[in-house]
């Protein structure tokens, strides 16, 4: 029988439903329900009391909790009883279903009831010895998992896996720490006071990212703790406040002033004075960018601050041993210490595997002082093992990785089918620590890796993704003979594989000029064939991320165009461009390619469109450009800067004639030049050279798509090219898109804004633009 007491929270009533309902799946049985005082408890039958000691509980419980921390739990057996009892609500709930775990077998390894892996019991035996469990980290908390179960959201069923896997929501979670100090100065109560913004700037109404206050104000100070006393008089359980700085505000600190150190300072100001009222309140924060440094002092001890950034980069020695040098400096300085991971899934386009390194990640943390964390997973369930496995790690970072990712293959699609689906995860996770962090793509000691650019993906060779193809179809012809439940487990990480291979063999790789007429003609024609097959991938692309959106398990929360794949096409534009630039060195007047290209050109209806594209840039008139190479200045062009940086037109460096569009120290910005298209083909390129020592500096093709009433249609992004790669030399970046008429007459595109993106120039740095081509041929 379950028993609570009658004044029981939600939280533990819905914990009594959850193992009667569990227990229900795995024997069959139902299990009765009791509440003291008001029931009679029969003889004859064992009490699971939730929540509370009851009758015959262990006498030791309440010395065991006595110096508990949240979310630990007691389970005690004895006289017949067993007691599961945590330290608070949220406690009580993670010790049942540490028992269904634990007693019954049960693992939640996705969500939905997919996910639910209940093994078959006519029988439950529990130990008679007392499980007392804490977590190694406090806070554990995945975004966007952070609703609690029942209230709404968009992704209900994942909230529920989350609970039911330990992890804590925004309902439950210890202690603030998010972007904040907008909350504390409104422009609707205080723009009539620029003193109190840093640089004496008042944002705009309702801007909530992009600035600070001025921290060497003393009157901020004031208005802070005026307003977290108010805050804990109005709500007595108020338990921890966010001093976290604004977000974006990388540039926006008060000039002139030592940032770590100031804001820091500000921070132990403020919270010395709230504590002398309240010593119980914690307050915790963003260590982000410029403040990811410790201060030459001590924190206040209620002070606990995030680390931000993305441990995968501990894949690289010396980043890992800046990043653990930098945790040992932050423990000599505060108290407590969180992290603050970007472990995405989504937006990336195949998993994103690397458990093993993670797991020394949380040991060495844990080891550190850390006992707070936070990710953003936004979860692609195609990653199969991930987040459940850091979900154990979080609670326990010395668990065995290699045992837990295993165990999941083997509970999710049973264990003849299980040595394949470990073996597709290595694969994966082989090819995140040994390639891609050796590719251009993988930054060095940044905050978080560049997931807004695709271009990891030149490190998946074909062959990768036929091997890991194999591993999945594996995995689902030996999953029929195992249990329903798995054989649709099997199924649907397929269908998330799917994506991840449809996605990566889509994504255009260089190619280089053919050297010879031999070479372009094997190129022409491996163009001309694969077309076909890639047309029918970008619409199998586009309608499996059309079911994925209703599907609760294999919906994607950052969409695809976050991480930079909006301009995925049945084109590879290097192919294109390696044939454009040979037949205009070799074959100008025409020749042996020309004459295969028109031979077959009506082989298919796209490579016909293609040829025409091709021919079209041998005419010396083909290029919609105005001005394009800036001999006229800045005739037909406008220029950009959101950040910082500025503009000119160079004389000093051209890659052909005698300008071009030189840009110093920018932040974020690019040229800018609307072309007039339509139904049709545009292939572009333009190049671009930077000095060396460029940093994390990229510049993205872009172009912005316009309808004929000039309403934004559309965007399309393509290659993003690291700066530091070029090495002094000019290289050009290229596109080929095709505008087909959409359903919606209205979204006929009628003007491709050409608007290339500069970001993190660093200050001081070079970048020279010249040669921009753009050839469209209508269809």
């Amino acid at each position: 029988m379950v028993v609570t007491e009658d004044d029981a929270t939600d939280a533990v009533r819905h914990a009594a439903d959850e193992l009667v309902t569990f227990i229900a799946k795995s024997t069959g049985v139902t299990l009765p329900t009791a509440s003291l005082p008001s029931d009679a408890l029969p003889g004859g039958l064992t009490a699971i009391y939730v929540g509370f000691a009851g009758p015959s509980s262990h006498s030791a419980l309440s010395g065991l909790l006595r110096r508990s921390v949240d979310d630990e739990y007691v389970i005690a057996p004895c006289d017949g009883t067993i007691t599961i009892r945590g330290a608070n609500e949220w406690g009580t709930l993670n010790g049942v279903y540490n028992f269904l775990e634990r007693y019954v077998g049960v693992a939640w390894l996705m969500p939905t009831a997919i996910g639910e892996d209940v093994p078959q019991r006519s029988t439950i035996s529990v130990s008679p010895r007392i499980v007392r469990s804490r977590p190694a980290f406090s806070q554990r908390m995945f975004s966007p998992l952070l609703a609690e179960p029942g209230t709404g959201g968009p992704y209900p069923a994942q909230y529920e896996w989350a609970q039911r896997n330990r992890l804590q929501g925004n309902y439950n979670k210890p202690v603030e720490f998010h972007h904040n100090l907008h909350t504390f100065f409104p422009v609707s109560r205080y723009g009539d006071r620029p003193d109190l913004y840093a640089n004496g700037i008042v944002p705009a109404s309702g801007v909530v990212t992009g600035w600070q206050p001025a921290f060497s104000n003393p009157e901020t100070v004031d208005i802070v703790v005026d307003d977290i006393l108010a805050m804990k008089a109005a709500d007595p359980a108020l338990r921890s406040v966010s001093l976290g700085v604004n977000d974006g505000a990388y540039t926006s600190y008060e000039i002139g002033k030592p940032i770590p150190e100031t804001y820091y300072g500000w921070v132990n100001e403020v919270t010395s004075r709230v504590t002398a009222q309240h010593p119980d309140l914690k307050f915790g924060l963003l260590a982000y960018h410029e403040l990811e440094v410790p201060p030459p002092f001590d924190l206040h001890p209620s002070v606990i601050p995030f680390l931000t950034e993305d441990r995968y980069a501990w894949v690289d020695p010396v980043t890992r041993q800046y990043r653990e040098d930098q945790l040992l400096a932050w423990s000599q300085r505060a108290t407590e210490l969180g992290t603050y991971d970007y472990l995405y899934g989504s937006p990336y386009a195949v998993p994103r595997m690397y458990l093993s390194l993670l797991g020394e990640v949380y040991t060495t943390s844990h080891d550190v002082g850390v006992r707070y964390h936070y990710s953003e997973l936004y979860p692609n369930w195609g990653e199969g093992p991930k987040p459940w496995v850091v979900s154990r790690l979080l609670w326990e970072p010395g668990a065995d990785v290699t045992a837990l990712v295993d165990e999941w293959c083997s509970r999710a699609v049973g264990d003849q089918a299980a040595a394949s689906l470990s073996a597709y995860y290595r694969l994966w996770e082989d090819v995140w620590m040994t390639q891609i962090s050796q590719s251009p793509w993988f930054i060095r000691r940044r905050t978080y890796q560049p997931f807004d650019s695709p271009s990891y993906l030149s490190s998946v060779d074909i062959a990768t993704l036929d091997q890991a193809a194999s591993l999945m179809d594996d995995v689902v012809a030996t999953a029929e003979t195992a249990p329903p439940a798995q054989r649709q487990r099997a199924t649907t990480l397929a269908r998330a594989h799917e994506y991840y291979d449809i996605t990566a063999r889509l994504y255009p790789r260089p190619v280089p000029v053919p050297g010879d007429t031999a070479a372009a003609l094997e190129l022409a024609q491996s163009v001309r064939d694969e077309l076909p097959v890639r047309e029918a991938l970008v619409t199998r692309r586009a309608d499996w991320l059309a079911e994925a959106r209703t599907d609760p398990v294999l919906v994607q929360p950052l969409d695809p165009t976050r991480g930079g794949l909006t301009g995925l096409s049945a084109y590879n534009h290097y192919s294109v461009w390696a044939l454009i630039t040979f037949m205009r060195t070799h074959e100008p007047s025409g020749g042996e390619v020309t004459q295969w290209l028109s031979a077959h050109s009506d082989d298919h209806p796209s490579f016909t469109r293609l040829v025409n594209v091709i021919t079209a840039a041998l005419s010396p008139d083909a290029n919609i450009f105005t001005n394009p190479g800036f001999e006229a200045d800045f005739a037909g062009w406008a220029t950009w800067v959101t950040d910082t940086g500025e503009f000119s037109i160079s004389t000093t460096q051209s890659r052909s004639g005698n300008k071009s569009l030189q840009s110093v120290s920018v932040g974020r910005g690019g040229p800018i030049q609307p072309l007039a298209v339509g139904t049709g083909i545009l292939a572009s390129q333009f190049w671009v050279k930077a000095d060396p020592g460029m940093g994390e500096a990229s510049v993205q093709f872009a172009l912005n798509l316009f309808n004929s009433a000039n309403q934004r249609v559309g965007t399309v992004r393509g290659e993003s090219l690291a700066l530091r790669t070029l090495e002094g030399t000019w290289r050009p970046v290229t596109s080929v898109e095709e505008f087909a008429p959409p359903t919606d007459p209205a979204r006929a595109v009628a003007t491709a804004q050409f608007v290339p993106v500069l970001t993190g120039v660093p200050e001081g740095a070079n970048v020279w633009f010249d040669d921009a081509e753009a050839i469209f041929v209508a269809s």
